[in-house]
């Protein structure tokens, strides 16, 4: 989700199973089709159940669960919701999902009045195509109005757009729209700002296109004046250029001066903007302080000593005793004093020539 190529590569993964499937050409099927990951059809069968087995025995996803629901009544899609009525004629009408919050721009926010007129003519836009019967479409701009109302949008307003807008986006609701020359744009983006209002864009790239080509055109013939000078030789940007003449890279050979130049507008940065940066930084500053506090702990307790944990056992079968060590020098001091700890499958050490003996005759089994 959110990546560029994340919609086609979806297409092509569900296309390429639903070809294998060949789902189009089964008998029982009268329509499929999918939206990315929401899939449609339209089945003949005696049964729901029977529906849904065919299609969940048909139409398989590898490390994917398709879950189907179905109706021999009504069925939703996206934001519309499709049905039989009375005739037993198939339409369709808007459908709102459960998890919908319905959050809309309120009128107190700073978006150009552009901008919150455009939505909503958006929206009636978008409503027209998912009605099916001017019953629905009216039924729903009522639900809008409402919900913009609420929004703190003044009703003046409201019903001004809408009296003006609702018999065009109605019977304009299907139509497709021819693309007006090239669809290449070049944006130009900025901010919020009501400057932008006296500003048209086609203008300028009307001024800065016709100044390129009439560029060129003395370009081609030598006559340079004031106001479109030759280039300067010295330059190393066009001594190649010139040198070679203008068929070299010539924009005309290229699609640029038939871009339209659009102006794209986001959000000003505000103080609500500006209290989240404090909070993420007082918290990543934060963050630092306790690991260097905990940092710093554990360097002072690996440098201090550790203090003597009794033994449990001493404490209650009290100290163990101590043997008598007898040292070369032959005294018996306090340092002679080892404790005794027994080990298993030993014996003691004999005394006498066993204690003198070579080093090579130590062995089990020796004598002496």
């Amino acid at each position: 989700m959110g990546v560029a190529d994340s919609p086609d590569l979806a297409n092509l993964y569900g296309y390429y199973f639903e070809k294998l499937a060949n789902v189009l050409e089964h008998p029982d099927i009268f329509y499929y089709g999918r939206y990315i990951d929401d899939c449609l059809a339209i089945v003949y069968a005696q049964s729901e159940l029977e529906a849904v087995s065919l299609l969940e025995s048909l139409i398989k996803f590898d490390n994917c669960v398709i879950t189907w629901d179905c109706s021999d009544s009504h069925a939703p899609f996206l934001d519309m919701r499709l049905y039989k009525d009375a005739n037993n004629t198939l339409q369709h009408m808007p459908y709102r999902k459960i998890g919908n919050h319905q959050e809309r721009i309120p009128w107190i926010s700073a978006h150009p009045y552009d901008v919150k007129r455009g939505t909503f003519l958006g929206e009636m836009s978008r409503l027209a195509v998912l009605s099916s019967k001017p019953e629905h479409y009216t039924e729903a701009l009522k639900g809008l109005v409402t919900l913009y109302l609420n929004r703190g949008y003044p009703i003046a307003e409201v019903h001004k757009w809408l009296r003006s807008n609702i018999t065009k986006r109605w019977s304009e609701r299907l139509t497709a729209r021819q693309p007006q020359g090239s669809a290449d744009v070049l944006v130009l983006k900025t901010q919020y700002n009501l400057a932008w209002n006296y500003f048209n864009a086609s203008q300028l790239g009307d001024t800065i296109f016709n100044y390129w080509r009439e560029w060129l055109s003395r370009a081609d013939t030598g006559t340079y004046n004031s106001e479109y000078p030759a280039p300067d030789l010295k330059d190393p940007r066009v001594h190649h250029w010139v040198a070679d003449g203008v068929g070299q890279w010539d924009l005309r050979k290229t699609n640029l001066f038939n871009s339209r130049i659009i102006l794209s507008r986001k959000r000003t940065r505000n103080m609500l903007d500006l209290t989240n940066l404090w909070k993420k930084s007082v918290l990543e500053t934060q963050e630092d302080l306790v690991l260097d506090d905990l940092t710093s702990a554990a360097a002072r307790y690996a440098a201090t000593k550790r203090p003597h944990v009794p033994d449990v056992n001493t404490l209650v079968t009290g100290p163990q005793l101590k043997r008598l060590r007898v040292g070369e020098s032959g005294n018996t001091d306090d340092s002679e004093f080892v404790e005794h700890v027994s080990r298993r499958g030993s014996s003691p050490t004999p005394d006498g020539p066993w204690r003198q003996a070579a080093m090579g005759s130590w062995g089990r089994g020796s004598r002496y």
